[in-house]
C-alpha cells in the first residue's frame, strides 16, 4: 500500500491526545507521524519542538491549547515559520469548574468577542503573576522571572495570533474526519491516498476525556492564592498624547458583583453584558470590606464600548501593544466605526507610528471630514513630520467648525512662524485670538511682544505684550531682557537696569560682560565716554543677543561632547562607489551619503564637474572622495579604472549602479540604431561591465551591497519605450539573477524603480537637447531626484540580515508609465 512521501507533524496539547492517536490509528496505513505535544512540566515550547520541520504540520486548537503558556509562547513564530504547511485544526476542549467537575469548552476565534476573552485571559494571568511576585519576595527567582516575561510576551501577541490563524485555512475536527478525512487529503494534494482507506477505518474520534484535576502551567502552583485583583500597573501618562483632550474615554460603570462563570462578549447588534465592568466590580469590592455586600447590577454596553473600554485598560497597563492590537482587531469587525479609528490611530502615534497613525486618522477624516479630534490629531502629526503648512490646514478646518480654546490658536501662530517663509502677519493674527480666550498661555504674549518687537517695530505695543507675559509666567527665561533692552533703547536706564537684575537672576545664561557693562552704567555718557564706547557696545550687544545665546548653547554642547563619546556617523569608515554621480539621481545620492560620512568613489565623464563636487563635499561634510573619469560603457576603461583603485579604496561596501539613460522616444520603425546601441551599452552592458569588477572582491570579503537603479519602465511598457523598456526589464532580471549567484556569499544585491523623475537630466538627454520638448513635468508633481536617493539610502541602511529586494515608487499623479494626473502640481507645492 502507497504512503504518503512525507510524515505528517501532528502538533498538540496533550490533553487531546487521545482524539490524535485515535486520527493517527485511522490513518496509520496511508501515512507516518511525528509528534510534537505540550504536556504538564513541559520544557520545551510547541514552537521550538516543531522548529525546522520542513514537513507539513496538523495543529489541534483546543481551549486549553490557547490557555497554554507552552502552546502558546512564541506562536506568532511557528505560525509564521511553517505558513502554507500548517492547517489549524478546531478541537474541543475543557475548563475545569469550582467543583471539580469538567466542562466542554470550544475554541474560536472567529468573532471578536472569541479574541477578546483569550486576549483578557493572558492579560489576567500576566497582572496575577506580577502581584503574587509583589506579595512574595522569594518569587523574584531567574525561573519566575523568566516565566513572568513569557507571559507578557503571549499576553501582548495573543490578539495578533488569534487573527492570523482566522485568516489561514482551517477545518473543525467534525470537518477534518468527516467523508473519510477528505478535506485532510486535499490539503495534503493526496486524494488518490485517500481511496485506499478502507470505510470501516476510519472510526469514531472520541470525545475530550474528563479529568480529576486540571494541570496547571503556572510556575507557581503551590503558592497560595490571594485575592483576585489585578495589580494597579503604574498608568501611562496619556495627557502626553496629541488630542487626548478631545478623547471621550467610556466611562467605568458602577461595580457588579462577581458572577460564577461571564457571558462572552458578542459583535452581533443585540447588546451583552460587560466583562470589563465586572473586572472594575473585582476591584472595587477588594478594596472595601470584603464582607460588604454590593447592589446585584448587570449593566449593559455596546460592543465598540467595550473594546475602547479594554483597550484603554490595557494602555494603562503599560501594555499598548496589545491594546493596539485589540484596536486592530476591532476595527476589523466595525471597519466604519469613527471612534475605533481615531482611537487606534491614536494609540498608534503613542508607540511612535506616525506615518501609520497619519495613514488611519486621513481615512477617517475622508469618511467623516468634521471630526475635531480627528483633525487636532492630523495636525499634530504632521507637525512631528515637518509640515506646519499641512498641520496648519487641518486646525485652521478645525476652528472654523467650532470656536477653539487658546491653545488652539496659539499652536496655529507658531505653525505660521514655522513656515519656509515665516508668516508674521498672519502669526500675530493667531496670537491675538489666543489672548483673546479663557487661559490663554503667556507664550502668546511673549511671541506678540517678539513680533512686535523685531518685526513690526512697535516699542509700546512690544512692551505691553511682554509685561503681559511675565505677569503670567513671572520665572519666564527671556521675558525681562526683552524688556530691558526695549526700555534701555527708550533711554530708561534705571527700569531697563532693574529688568535686567530680574532676568539674570532667572537665567543666569543672559549676563555676560557688554550687558553688565551697557546696563549698569546708567547711560551717563561721560562715563561711558571715560571707560569705551559703552553705547556702541550695547547696540552691537542687541544685535548679537541670539548669537551669544546660540553660542553659549554651542559651548554647553562642546562641553557635554567632551564628556560624553560621540556616536559615529552611520558612515564611518565605509566606502560607496556610485556610477554616473555628477548629475540626477547620481547626485542627489552621491550628496546623501557625503553628509552621513560615508567615503565616496563617484564616476562620471564630465571631469570639471566631478573635481567641483570633490571640493563641496570635502569642504561641507569633510568628505573622502575619490574621483573616476571613464565610460561605464567601455568593459576595457571599467576595468582599468577599478584595478588602478589604490589599496585603501579597494574595499567597496556598497555599489550603487546607478548610470544609465534613454534615447530617443519613437515608435520601433522609425527608431535610431545608435539610441538603442547607446542605452544597451549604458544601461545594460556598463551595469554588467562595472559590477564584473566589483563584485569579485566582495564575495572574496563575504559582505558587499549591490543597489541597481532601475525604473518602472522594467516593470512595465508603454508606446515609443520599446528599447528603453527592455533594457529597464533587463536590469530587473539581472538584479533577481545577481541575488541568486550572490546570496550565499553574504552579498546583497536590490533595485530602486522609479517613474518619473526631475532634477535630473532624463528628459534632456531623451530629447537630444531640446529644453523645450524637455519640459515634461511642468503640469503635474513628479518624483525628485532626492526622494529615490533617500530610498537608496534606505534599503542600504538595514541591518547585514535584512536585504530590500525592490522597491518601486512614483508620485501621487502618477498612476502608471502613461495614467498621469496632469491638472497642476500647485497642491503638493503649498503642502510642502
Amino acid at each position: 500500500m502507497q504512503k504518503f512521501a512525507t510524515p505528517l507533524l501532528l502538533a498538540y496539547n496533550t490533553e487531546n491526545e487521545p482524539l490524535v492517536k485515535q486520527i493517527a490509528t485511522d490513518l496509520g496505513d496511508v501515512m507516518d507521524f511525528k509528534y510534537a505535544r505540550i504536556e504538564r512540566d513541559q520544557e520545551n515550547s510547541l514552537t521550538s519542538l516543531a522548529e525546522g520541520y520542513e514537513g507539513p504540520v496538523i495543529l489541534f486548537v483546543s481551549d486549553n491549547f490557547l490557555r497554554s503558556t507552552k502552546c502558546m509562547q512564541d506562536g506568532l513564530a511557528m505560525l509564521n515559520e511553517h505558513a502554507d504547511q500548517l492547517l489549524p485544526v478546531v478541537t474541543p476542549g475543557y475548563r475545569q469548574q469550582e467543583d471539580g467537575s469538567q466542562e466542554p469548552a470550544e475554541a474560536s476565534f472567529e468573532r471578536v468577542s472569541d479574541i477578546i476573552q483569550y486576549i483578557n485571559f493572558w492579560q489576567d494571568r500576566y497582572l496575577d503573576l506580577r502581584r503574587q511576585k509583589r506579595e512574595d519576595p522569594s518569587l523574584s527567582t531567574p525561573g519566575f522571572e523568566g516565566h513572568l516575561k513569557i507571559v507578557r510576551s503571549i499576553s501582548g501577541e495573543a490578539g495578533e495570533y488569534l487573527r492570523l490563524l482566522r485568516g489561514m485555512e482551517h477545518l473543525h475536527l467534525s470537518d477534518l474526519t468527516a467523508d473519510k478525512y477528505r478535506f485532510l487529503f486535499e490539503f495534503l494534494d493526496a486524494e488518490a491516498l485517500r481511496d485506499q482507506l478502507p470505510d470501516e477505518a476510519v472510526s469514531e474520534v472520541p470525545e475530550v476525556p474528563a479529568v480529576e484535576e486540571t494541570p496547571t502551567e503556572e510556575v507557581v502552583e503551590e503558592t497560595e492564592a490571594a485575592e483576585t485583583t489585578e495589580e494597579e500597573a503604574p498608568p501611562v501618562d496619556l495627557m502626553s498624547i496629541p488630542g487626548i483632550g478631545l478623547v471621550e474615554v467610556p466611562a467605568e460603570e458602577e461595580p457588579a458583583p462577581e458572577e460564577e462563570e461571564t457571558e462572552e462578549v458578542t459583535v452581533e447588534e443585540e447588546p451583552a453584558p460587560n466583562p470589563v465592568a465586572e473586572e472594575v466590580a473585582e476591584e472595587s469590592v477588594a478594596e472595601q470590606e470584603e464582607e460588604e455586600e454590593e447592589e446585584e447590577q448587570t449593566p449593559e454596553e455596546d460592543p465598540v464600548a467595550l473594546l475602547l473600554d479594554k483597550s484603554w485598560r490595557l494602555a494603562d497597563g503599560g501594555d499598548v501593544p496589545a491594546a493596539t492590537a485589540l484596536l486592530s482587531a476591532g476595527l476589523d469587525q466595525f471597519p466604519k466605526s469613527d471612534i475605533l479609528q481615531y482611537n487606534y490611530a491614536l494609540l498608534l502615534a503613542q508607540q511612535g507610528e506616525n506615518q501609520k497613525a497619519r495613514a488611519i486618522v486621513d481615512e477617517l477624516l475622508t469618511r467623516n471630514p468634521q471630526h475635531e479630534a480627528g483633525l487636532y490629531l492630523a495636525a499634530e502629526l504632521a507637525d512631528l513630520e515637518g509640515k506646519p503648512g499641512l498641520a496648519q490646514k487641518y486646525l485652521v478646518r478645525l476652528v472654523r467648525l467650532q470656536d477653539q480654546g487658546a491653545d488652539v490658536w496659539y499652536k496655529l501662530g507658531l505653525l505660521s512662524l514655522q513656515k519656509d517663509p515665516p508668516k508674521p502677519e498672519q502669526a500675530e493674527r493667531y496670537f491675538k485670538e489666543a489672548t483673546k480666550r479663557k487661559d490663554s498661555p503667556a507664550g502668546a504674549y511673549y511671541e506678540l511682544g517678539l513680533l512686535y518687537s523685531h518685526h513690526f517695530s512697535k516699542t509700546k505695543k512690544a512692551l505691553k505684550y511682554f509685561e503681559s507675559a511675565r505677569e503670567l509666567e513671572p520665572e519666564h527665561p527671556f521675558v525681562n531682557y526683552d524688556i530691558a533692552l526695549l526700555l534701555f533703547n527708550k533711554g530708561k536706564y534705571k527700569r531697563a537696569n532693574e529688568a535686567y537684575q530680574q532676568a539674570i537672576a532667572i537665567n543666569p545664561e543672559i549676563q555676560t560682560p557688554e550687558n553688565d557693562a551697557a546696563f549698569n552704567s546708567g547711560g551717563q555718557k561721560a562715563d561711558l565716554e571715560e571707560e569705551q564706547d559703552t553705547l556702541q557696545a550695547l547696540k552691537d550687544n542687541v544685535s548679537r543677543l541670539e548669537s551669544l545665546l546660540h553660542q553659549r548653547e554651542e559651548e554647553i554642547a562642546e562641553e557635554v561632547k567632551a564628556e560624553v563619546p560621540a556616536s559615529p556617523q552611520p558612515g564611518a569608515g565605509k566606502t560607496v562607489m556610485i556610477t554616473g554621480a555628477t548629475s540626477g539621481i547620481g547626485l542627489a545620492t552621491a550628496e546623501k551619503y557625503a553628509a552621513e560620512g560615508f567615503r565616496l568613489i563617484i564616476t562620471g565623464r564630465r571631469e570639471e564637474r566631478l573635481a567641483e563636487l570633490k571640493t563641496r563635499w570635502e569642504e561641507s561634510y569633510g568628505t573622502e572622495t575619490y574621483l573616476m573619469n571613464f565610460d561605464v560603457r567601455s568593459a576595457e576603461a571599467a576595468e582599468a579604472a577599478i584595478s588602478n583603485l589604490p589599496d585603501e579604496w579597494f574595499d567597496i561596501d556598497i555599489l550603487i549602479n546607478n548610470a544609465g539613460k534613454a534615447k530617443g522616444l519613437a515608435p520601433i520603425h522609425e527608431g535610431q540604431l545608435e539610441h538603442w546601441e547607446e542605452m544597451i551599452d549604458t544601461n545594460v552592458k556598463g551595469l554588467l561591465y562595472i559590477t564584473r569588477a566589483i563584485s569579485p572582491r566582495m564575495v572574496a570579503r563575504g559582505t558587499g551591497h549591490i543597489i541597481n537603479v532601475a525604473s518602472t519602465a522594467g516593470k512595465e511598457v508603454y508606446p515609443n519605450g520599446n528599447v528603453y523598456c527592455a533594457t529597464k526589464h533587463a536590469v530587473d532580471a539581472l538584479t533577481k539573477a545577481m541575488r541568486l549567484d550572490l546570496h550565499q556569499h553574504g552579498v546583497r544585491v536590490s533595485q530602486v524603480a522609479p517613474a518619473h523623475v526631475e532634477e535630473t537630466e532624463f528628459a534632456l538627454v531623451r530629447f537630444d537637447g531640446d529644453a523645450k520638448r524637455a519640459k515634461i513635468y511642468n503640469d503635474f508633481k513628479p518624483l525628485t531626484s532626492h526622494d529615490v536617493a533617500e530610498t537608496i539610502y534606505f534599503i542600504s541602511q538595514q541591518p547585514p540580515h535584512v536585504n530590500i529586494l525592490d522597491i518601486v515608487l512614483q508620485g501621487t499623479q502618477q498612476a502608471n508609465s502613461t495614467t498621469i494626473d496632469r491638472s497642476g502640481r500647485e497642491r503638493y507645492e503649498e503642502e510642502e
